[in-house]
């Protein structure tokens, strides 16, 4: 989630699924919308991608969302969590290191207008910045020809407080008109990692984000990721 590819559609090509329903308006240029966010946070949203500069081993790419949530937060109902519009930018370098295995680093920008009840990668900053800063890198690992192995680990909220790891793991099958992923992503501090004692600060007071730095300081979480998309 936090560090996409350069890949984009084909021209025409079309992609459905779970996470994205997207489409190729030139064959380095596509839009997209997320079912996902959509439904499960309830947020209208818009993406577009494009290539910069490619060549056999190595590409460039910018990546740019716009998300903004239906939802009024109130501290008392759980069926209105998330309230939350941002935007979220991504500067994308994908090298292809060799036949079996690609990396993709990533520089994200996310600017929150309103952060009343943020979604998961916008943790407690304990500072006053609308702003967030991040560095991430996804490896994919070709296991064989239609299944792979993917690794993500970066650095959430730079400009935090109390900056956090974030690291993933998921496994990629790829069939000629349809793909599958199955995997488990986790943010927190160190201390969180490390701590019996740590907590989804997010959640921590009433679904509500506690200002708690304590709490803070122990902050981690976990997310599944889970994408079954259809080409056309």
């Amino acid at each position: 989630n936090l560090a996409p590819t350069t890949s984009t559609l084909k021209k025409g090509e079309v992609t459905a699924g779970i996470y994205v329903v997207g489409v190729g308006v030139t064959d380095d240029f596509m839009v997209a919308v997320s079912p996902w966010f959509n439904h499960f946070y309830n947020m209208n949203n818009a993406i577009i991608k494009t290539k910069l500069y490619s060549d056999d081993s190595k590409s460039l790419g910018l990546q740019t969302a716009y998300f903004k949530s239906n939802n009024k937060a109130d501290l008392f109902e759980a069926d209105s969590y998330y309230q939350m519009e941002a935007s979220i930018s991504n500067l994308i370098m994908t090298n292809k290191i060799n036949p079996l295995y690609t990396v993709s680093s990533n520089i994200s920008y996310h600017y929150y207008f309103d952060e009343t009840v943020p979604f998961s990668v916008r943790r407690e900053s304990f500072n006053e910045n609308p702003y967030q800063l991040n560095f991430s890198s996804f490896h994919e690992i070709s296991l064989e020809d239609n299944l792979s192995l993917g690794l993500e680990v970066g650095v959430l909220g730079l400009n935090y407080l109390y900056p956090q790891l974030i690291t993933g793991a998921s496994f990629n099958y790829k069939g000629k008109k349809w793909q599958m992923q199955l995997g488990l992503s986790f943010t927190g501090t160190i201390n969180g990692y490390m701590s019996d004692d740590s907590i989804d600060n997010n959640k921590a007071l009433n679904g509500y984000t506690s200002q708690d730095k304590d709490k803070g300081r122990l902050d981690f979480s976990a997310h599944p990721e889970i994408q079954l998309q259809y080409y056309f």
